[in-house]
């Protein structure tokens, strides 16, 4: 559709409803003592208006948690990187969750600094074990291997203590959002980078490669959390309202963290408009779109890594001219090129902001 109407929804979305819903449900539920949105429209409604909107949050949270979980399993499936990177995390955030209980309570600068140093290593070596000939393989997993991966650390992590994974990690977490979102942010002021995508394409009408559907209502259900999102409604009341230490602060943090998150979504979106259309359509399109069967990559290291290597090579000539016949030209090496800026097998079908950030930024700030 190009970028154009995705902006403008961001913008007026978050300054007139988003902002606006998660700082009036957070305020309405530190006045009912942190009840839940179920909870609320029970005392307002009744018991059967209340049950049913307790159903229908409950129908809310798998339908956006399948989503997310998605998000993650398109990023770690075939990127040792990604897969060393975030395993890493569940032992460190084991070490702070103990540091901080039994070895120095209350020490919460120490074990910050030493899990950010930990995390940071953590990082830099995954570059380096997903290019080593053993590990590299060894780590690289299929989607579905990682779906019931992440089932399982869930359903583990949820009977485990909160203090000695859950609120660790969380909080490590939480430096590596705000590294990547200083560090957008100043790529984007320091490159001052020209936008390759149109503001607005010949698929503004719903006949692109990526989504079958028209500008309304589409736009408004695919950009979510950036501008209004319901999922924030249920995370305002009930869990939040029980953190806030003063009642004031719930303007800041209702409106102020939704601004905040708006700001991100256009980063993303500006991330993902700077590099060239045809290479973003070649990265986003799934490969039925694109007439491909993508080679099994997970073997890239082993004893076929010689045709694994020409399988994918004459996927991505065949990817790279059906893009082109779209009227986004793009060469092979191009996106070659870019699997290995990046340093992975292949962009192919690699949907997400890591890799379109990963494109732009990471050949050039150090």
């Amino acid at each position: 559709m190009g970028y154009l109407p995705g902006t403008l929804w961001l913008l007026a979305g978050v300054v007139l409803a988003g902002a606006v819903q998660d700082f009036m449900v957070l305020f309405i539920s530190s006045r009912r003592n942190g009840a839940s949105l179920g909870e609320m429209i029970k005392q307002e409604m009744g018991p059967v208006p209340g049950s049913i909107a307790l159903f229908g949050c409950f129908l809310i949270m798998i339908i956006i948690l399948a989503v997310l979980a998605l998000i993650v399993v398109k990023a770690l499936a075939e990127s040792p990187w990604g897969v060393f990177t975030v395993c890493s995390t569940v032992p460190i955030a084991l070490f702070m969750g103990i540091y901080m209980r039994f070895l120095r309570p209350g020490r919460v600068g120490e074990v910050s600094v030493i899990g950010i140093v930990l995390l940071v290593a953590s990082i830099w070596f995954g570059g380096v074990i997903a290019h080593d000939p053993y590990w590299g393989p060894a780590l690289t997993f299929k989607d579905t291997t990682i779906t019931f991966t992440l089932i399982g650390y869930a359903f583990i992590s949820a009977l485990l203590p909160v203090w000695l994974i859950l609120a660790p990690r969380d909080y490590l977490a939480t430096f590596l959002k705000i590294g990547v979102i200083v560090g957008l942010a100043l790529g984007i002021v320091i490159l001052n980078p020209d936008l390759k995508m149109p503001a607005v394409t010949q698929y503004i009408d719903g006949t692109g490669p990526l989504w079958k559907g028209a500008l309304f209502p589409f736009l408004f259900i695919t950009i979510a959390c950036g501008a209004v999102s319901g999922f924030h409604a249920l995370i305002a009341s009930g869990t939040t309202p029980k953190l806030l230490a003063n009642e004031t602060d719930a303007r800041f943090i209702g409106y102020g963290a939704m601004l905040m998150e708006s700001f991100v979504a256009v980063m993303a979106l500006v991330a993902a408009s700077i590099i060239e259309p045809g290479l973003y359509f070649a990265m986003n399109t799934p490969p039925a779109g694109l007439g491909i069967v993508m080679p099994n990559l997970h073997e890239m290291g082993g004893e076929n890594a010689a045709m694994i290597a020409a399988q994918l090579k004459e996927v991505t000539v065949h990817a790279a001219a059906t893009v082109s016949s779209w009227g986004f030209v793009i060469s092979p090496e191009q996106i070659l090129q870019t699997a290995k800026d990046i340093g992975e097998p292949s962009v192919l079908n690699r949907a997400g902001g890591a890799p379109d950030a990963g494109r732009r930024y990471r050949p050039r700030i150090p």
